[in-house]
């Protein structure tokens, strides 16, 4: 569906002559065989060009290392290893603002988030000790606002403190019992992540890039929660309820 909106969006604005990149680079037609390998398998070892949904490339990392998550998952040395090889690829390639888009999304620097967070799976136990919901909210929620004061922070060592205090939140709230707040939230979160890009673009014409906060923000972020609702509502849980249950002592462990 994504997908389909945004090549529905790409059509219009090619059409009327307004390129969409000033939005987001990388949110222009695919062109060629590979461009189009790369939107329809979002496989990482495909050298991507222009893209419908602009934010998939994130996803694509994901899907390569969900390959390599059993690796980790089942062994804490390989878990361990992976830490390692993340944190000096991230300081090889210099832990400065001009680098951060490269470290933050591009394949080889993301191991170090996945490998933190299998290494983190395999210790939950041991760290146990540490749970403090709270706290950890708190402090993830203060350390957001550190770049008021530090401009260049979330982009050179920020990223790897939040990195660390996002997996201490999941050890400390991991075992919390979830309302239906917390479920919605959740649900509402990829829908809005995949879609977000292309409902600013249908604000585009009339409020221009300039993108002030009251006619353009505004009504882009209500209109995309509410089509990620519908989503949510009309396609995504009844899918769900499609899905096969897993066994007792999966769902037990989860």
């Amino acid at each position: 569906l994504a997908v389909i909106m945004g090549l529905l969006t790409l059509w219009y604005y090619n059409g009327i002559g307004i390129d969409l990149r000033p939005i987001n680079g990388e949110f222009h037609m695919p062109k060629g065989l590979q461009d189009w390998a790369y939107v329809l398998t979002l496989f990482p070892g495909i050298q991507r060009g222009g893209m419908p949904v602009p934010v998939a490339n994130a996803l694509a990392i994901e899907v390569g290392f969900y390959l390599l998550l059993p690796l980790m998952a089942t062994s804490r040395g390989a878990a361990g290893l992976g830490v390692v090889i993340g944190a000096l690829l991230n300081l090889k390639m210099g832990i400065v603002t001009e680098t951060f888009g490269d470290r933050y999304a591009t394949f080889l620097p993301c191991l170090l988030p996945f490998a933190v967070g299998s290494l983190v799976c395999h210790y939950r136990t041991a760290l146990e000790r540490i749970r403090m919901p709270w706290t950890s909210s708190i402090v993830w929620m203060l350390h957001g606002v550190v770049w008021v004061f530090f401009q260049s922070w979330p982009w050179t060592w920020g990223l790897y403190v939040s990195l660390l205090l996002s997996a201490w939140m999941v050890v400390s709230l991991h075992a919390q019992p979830a309302g239906k707040a917390d479920k919605l939230l959740g649900d509402l979160s990829y829908p809005i992540y995949l879609i977000h890009t292309t409902v600013a673009a249908w604000f585009v014409c009339a409020c221009g890039f300039t993108r002030p906060f009251v006619s353009f923000f505004l009504p882009a972020f209500a209109a995309t929660v509410v089509l990620s609702w519908l989503i949510v509502i009309l396609i995504d849980r009844p899918l769900s309820r499609l899905k096969r249950k897993p066994p007792a002592h999966v769902a037990a462990a989860g």
